[in-house]
């Protein structure tokens, strides 16, 4: 699972990112889709109460006007524009 601190998870907010999302299958074989998201907030973790932290945020393309749930546990890279972050 990727992990953000609190001033880098907040730094993506307001920009557009390419996410690298990986999707295991049960044979430990990963298959992953790039996504270029406006990212619009930021979900963190509660211990106790809610443990799934994520960026939302609106892909290309996305027609719905509400944004879409990116999971941490699910990201493989984050690049903001000018740099990438590998986080696995």
């Amino acid at each position: 699972m990727a992990v953000f601190d609190f001033t880098e998870a907040v730094s993506f907010v307001g920009r557009h990112v390419l996410v690298e999302l990986v999707f295991p299958d049960e044979n430990e074989v990963s298959d992953s889709l790039w996504s270029c998201v406006f990212v619009v907030g930021v979900v963190f973790s509660a211990p106790g109460i809610y443990e799934h932290p994520h960026f939302l945020g609106f892909s290309l393309g996305y027609r719905s006007p509400y944004p879409e749930e990116f999971f941490w546990e699910r990201i493989k890279t984050i690049a903001p524009m000018g740099r990438a972050l590998r986080v696995r």
